[in-house]
């Protein structure tokens, strides 16, 4: 089970404000992006604002519950993200999904915790009609 620490408190209170930190490692450099409406630092980066726009979801995980695969899904995409999607090598780059937990009151951040990291296996386009 996974330890959220000060986070716990705010669980226990029903006053919980969070979000997912999501990090992919292009060829080019590295892109953050987060799960609020606002552009935050966390960790000496920025982390840009990506709205509602990220789905995640989690494969089978082990006896330690970590997860063996998480998919990032984009219900939609600026372009120069898209870009970099497509035109640099994706497969065996990095990425990393954390669980962030700010204090209500003053929106600092009480905890992040790793939720899944591991290797990219590429990229998939899917149009809205699909």
């Amino acid at each position: 089970m996974r330890d959220y620490g000060a986070a716990e408190t705010l669980l226990d209170q029903d006053t919980l404000v969070e979000c997912h930190l999501i990090e992919l490692e292009f060829s080019s450099g590295t892109s953050r992006y987060n799960t609020t409406g606002w552009e935050f630092s966390w960790n000496g980066v920025t982390w840009f604002a990506g709205n509602d726009m990220f789905g995640l979801s989690y494969g089978a995980e082990d006896t330690t519950l970590e997860s063996y695969k998480a998919t990032v899904t984009l219900s939609a995409m600026n372009p120069s993200m898209l870009g970099r999607a497509l035109l640099e090598r994706v497969r065996g780059r990095r990425g990393t999904i954390y669980h962030c937990v700010f204090d209500p009151d003053t929106f600092d951040i009480v905890s992040v915790t790793r939720e899944w990291s591991g290797w990219l296996s590429g990229v998939t386009i899917v149009s809205g009609d699909a």
